[in-house]
């Protein structure tokens, strides 16, 4: 019965008691009272224990930022357990951290890199290895279009310069084209030392 009565009571009281109000919604012009913007109604300033509900507890988040505060909630304790929130640990978190949050803003600053037409032009010509008997002799420029047929490349790199040289009088075996490495490799048949024997 008494609860009731008090909980009665306090209900016919509590427009009385006054409400608090958030410091955005007040304003102090010089020496006046504040008053609410909305209403034009005086405050009375009061002076009370910090809590979230009378609206005079500091944000961490807006003095400390929320990275910040994150890194102190994942540094304080594991996910399972109770935080015992200290503020002044948070400078603790903050400090070894503001070097590098003023560096990475300086990298996310710079501008996305841009890309050069010239290396995205391909080539007209293509340089390949030429090799025999699995050793590298040299090189030779054949036209890109040609580059992945293998009787084309052959036929190219025969008529060229290093190609009379090295293979303008063996017979051939073979020619493997590699296309991913530009590379084509002849086998061709020995001559023995002393063609008379």
């Amino acid at each position: 019965m008494f609860f009731w009565i008090f909980f009665v009571a306090f209900l016919l009281l509590f427009p009385l008691l006054g409400n608090w109000v958030n410091t955005n919604t007040g304003s102090v012009h010089g020496g006046e009272e504040p008053v609410q913007v909305g209403s034009k109604a005086e405050l009375q300033v009061t002076w009370e224990k910090m809590s979230k509900s009378k609206h005079n507890s500091l944000d961490p988040q807006q003095q400390y930022g929320i990275d910040t505060v994150r890194l102190y909630i994942l540094y304080t304790a594991p996910p399972e357990q109770d935080i015992l929130w200290d503020v002044k640990r948070l400078s603790q978190v903050r400090n070894p951290l503001s070097p590098l949050l003023s560096r990475s803003g300086d990298v996310l600053q710079q501008p996305w890199p841009t890309s050069d037409p010239l290396y995205l032009e391909t080539p007209d010509t293509l340089e390949l290895v030429v090799w025999t008997n699995n050793k590298v002799y040299g090189t030779v420029l054949v036209p890109q279009q040609v580059a992945q047929d293998t009787e084309q490349v052959q036929a190219l790199v025969l008529g060229s310069k290093l190609g009379q040289h090295l293979l303008g009088y063996r017979t051939i075996k073979k020619a493997i084209l590699f296309h991913r490495t530009a590379l084509i490799n002849f086998l061709k048949e020995e001559q023995p030392l002393n063609p008379g024997c």
